[in-house]
């Protein structure tokens, strides 16, 4: 995945997938946050992001997976960050996408 595909991927993000994902609609949450963008695009640069464009169909966008490396130092960098986020049915208000985000399309 480039730079470039993410601008794909970001929209899908914003008009299906946070409007229909469980988890989501299960606190309440209809869009992304502005620092999943900053964290979308460090996995990209770490070259761990994948996406499948339909090239036969004007380049429609079929799958893709956001997914980056963690470290065994990130594990406490979490946990502070996780206790100072307000809390609610998830666990926390302050969400950061998962490590890793795989969505198929039909």
């Amino acid at each position: 995945m480039t730079q470039e595909d993410y601008k794909i991927v970001k929209a899908f993000m914003k008009d299906d997938f946070f409007k229909s994902e469980p988890l989501w609609q299960a606190d309440g949450e209809t869009s992304d946050y502005p620092q999943n963008a900053k964290y979308h695009l460090s996995m990209i640069a770490q070259g761990t992001c994948l996406v499948a464009l339909d090239e036969s169909n004007g380049g429609r966008l079929v799958g893709f997976v956001l997914a980056g490396a963690q470290y065994l130092e990130d594990i406490e960098k979490h946990r502070m960050e996780a206790d100072v986020m307000e809390k609610n049915v998830l666990g926390s208000r302050k969400r950061s996408t998962p490590t890793l985000l795989v969505w198929i399309l039909r």
